[in-house]
């Protein structure tokens, strides 16, 4: 089944994707909230008023300067040809999903010790009097997030209607702020670490749907030509209007038909990604075993992806049918379809045609144009007509004047009546072919056309005189059509079989091992910091204390390090009991005083 057109794919996205965007608009605020909150209170508590009222200058700017980014990349989607809005979506919603993954990625990381790094940095700035930063600092952390909702906010208005994108985005915006400002008011206690990754689930499902209606704006951009076929039909299930289009087609993107590469960039990418935001926080795993798990990865998938590609055969060559003829003319011709390029077509011929008047061999090449659409045998195709074909029966026959006269309908042609003797004829047929080609591989459906029979005669003069003799329409006979129909959904199958394994899933894999790969290289080329473990996944939480709470006792015994003329040894007469951590020094008192004679020795 073909991929539907851009108004109907266009007609099945427009669900509402409010629990989407509200999602996104929690997330991001909540990380915006967290940042300005802790600049806030660190602003208030230090009484830089000044600095203060800036750093809302600068969040209101940054807020601004967001709505900005996101209302002209709407405009501009929106104001452009067909072509060119296809290729505006597709390159927002790439850029929408890269940019999500990076979010998630980094929060997965970061997470645990947001709270207590942010308020380091800022406690670090205050401290070198420079409040200046902490300005710039709230607001490149909102104008960060603002982007990436405003972008994100945009490829989901493509699939969906604008109220319900924008009312789901300032809902969760909406809360965001509320829980930032409960949560530093000490109202409010949430575990950051399991929010973000609970969130990182649901974007991710999110951002896959994103990623499948930018594959599809490629392929309208004429960026994407393979792969177009209709792997999964849900018409049944995801019907429109019910509940199952709101949370399948409004929140995770996925539409009633999805095509094979629509499936292979959503599992390629959903898969993966779900692998490391549900892995357990406590099991981190280390750089190096992530770098080789990355590289083999890479290596198997693009080893398959090449394999696959020289071993699966390409789709078969030209579509070819054969006819019986019926109608002005019988016969049995094959016609084969050498090139089909834009309105225009050529064709082989082969065969035989036989009327009244002979026998007629049939080995020509046609050319013919597209005159519309033309249903055969249940199967969507194009009409084509051609030029005039000009067929000769094998051999010549001796006609008379009379004979010749008879054959033109009674009349004499000009010159004729003053032949004298017998005239050399030779008897031919005029082929004016139409037919109708399967829309999906060009495959014939259907042959038929009119035929005009002729005679050429000659006298011993080489004189010629060519007369018509008659003819009609012709076509084929249901039996050929609906074999015809056949070898074409079989000639689909086995094209669609080879498109798949052998292009479309070779070049998904191929892109997808170049990813993997460069992020392998990446990971194994970069420098861990020193003394540092490095962890690609969160960090781990350490169950046993930093500060010991049992008193410690001092094994250094008290006793003089300088030689002393005294007879008793300074020696403690009690250990010192420490309750300070072990690299605190506890100073004791020793009874006996150290002799200033010997001191001084």
């Amino acid at each position: 089944m073909p991929a539907p057109t851009a108004a109907i794919r266009r007609g099945q996205e427009k669900s509402s994707p409010m629990l989407a965007t509200f999602v996104i608009g929690l997330r991001e605020g909540l990380e915006a909230a967290l940042i300005v909150g802790i600049i806030a209170a660190f602003l208030h508590q230090d009484g830089n008023a000044a600095a203060l009222r800036r750093m809302w200058l600068g969040v209101g700017l940054a807020v601004a300067l967001c709505l900005g980014i996101g209302v002209t990349l709407s405009v501009l989607s929106g104001s452009l040809p067909q072509r060119q809005q296809e290729m505006v979506e597709a390159s927002i919603g790439f850029v929408a999903v890269a940019m999500v993954t990076w979010m998630v990625l980094w929060m997965r990381n970061h997470s645990k010790d947001l709270k207590r790094d942010l308020g380091a940095a800022v406690g670090g700035a205050l401290a070198s009097g420079s409040a200046l930063a902490l300005v710039g600092m709230a607001f490149l952390a909102v104008i960060r997030e603002g982007i990436e909702t405003a972008v994100f906010l945009v490829a989901a208005a493509q699939t969906g209607s604008a109220a319900s994108t924008l009312i789901g985005a300032a809902l969760g915006v909406a809360i965001a702020v509320t829980l930032g400002y409960l949560i530093y008011r000490g109202g409010v206690r949430l575990n950051l670490s399991r929010f973000f990754r609970i969130t990182g689930v649901v974007l991710v499902l999110v951002a896959g749907g994103v990623l499948m209606s930018a594959v599809q704006h490629a392929y309208e951009a004429g960026w994407i030509t393979i792969g177009r076929t209709v792997w999964l039909d849900f018409s049944g299930f995801i019907a429109p209007g019910s509940v199952q289009e709101s949370l399948l087609t409004g929140v995770l993107g996925i539409r009633a038909q999805l095509t094979a590469i629509d499936l292979l960039a959503w599992l390629l990418y959903v898969l993966p990604m779900l692998v490391v935001v549900c892995w357990p926080p406590r099991r981190p795993l280390r750089r190096p075993v992530v770098a080789r798990l990355l590289l083999g990865a890479g290596a198997v998938t693009g080893a398959a992806a090449v394999t696959l590609a020289l071993v699966v055969a390409p789709p078969s060559g030209p579509a070819t049918a054969g006819f019986t003829l019926t109608g002005a003319a019988k016969g049995d011709v094959q016609i084969t379809v050498d090139r089909v390029a834009g309105s225009s077509a050529t064709l082989t011929l082969r065969g035989t045609v036989r009327t009244a008047d002979g026998e007629f061999p049939v080995d020509r090449t046609a050319a013919v144009e597209l005159a519309g659409a033309q249903a055969v045998a249940g199967r969507s195709g194009q009409h084509y007509t051609g030029t005039a074909v000009g067929l000769a029966a094998p051999g010549a026959t001796t006609l008379s004047a009379a004979q010749v006269a008879e054959l033109n309908g009674g009349r004499y042609p000009i010159g004729l009546r003053s032949a004298t003797g017998d005239l050399t004829a030779t008897r031919t047929l005029t082929w004016t072919p139409s037919l109708v080609l399967d829309v999906r591989t060009a495959a014939p459906l259907t042959v038929g056309g009119t035929v005009v029979n002729g005679v050429i005669a000659e006298t011993a003069a080489g004189r010629t005189f060519r007369v018509d003799a008659g003819g009609g329409p012709i076509g084929s006979d249901p039996a050929s059509t609906d074999a015809a129909a056949a070898a074409a959904a079989t000639i689909a199958a086995d094209r669609q079989r080879s498109e798949l394994w052998g292009v479309v899933v070779p070049w998904v894999l191929g892109v997808w091992a170049v990813l993997v790969l460069a992020a392998g290289m990446v990971l194994v080329l970069r420098r861990p910091a020193t003394g540092r473990r490095e962890d690609v996944s969160v960090a781990t939480t350490s169950t046993a204390p930093t500060t010991s709470t049992a008193p410690t006792t001092s094994t250094v015994p008290t006793t003089s390090t300088v030689p002393t003329t005294s007879a008793a040894p300074a020696t403690s007469t009690a250990p010192a009991t420490s309750t300070v951590p072990p690299t605190t020094t506890a100073s004791t008192t020793s009874p006996v005083p150290a002799s200033t004679e010997g001191a001084s020795a």
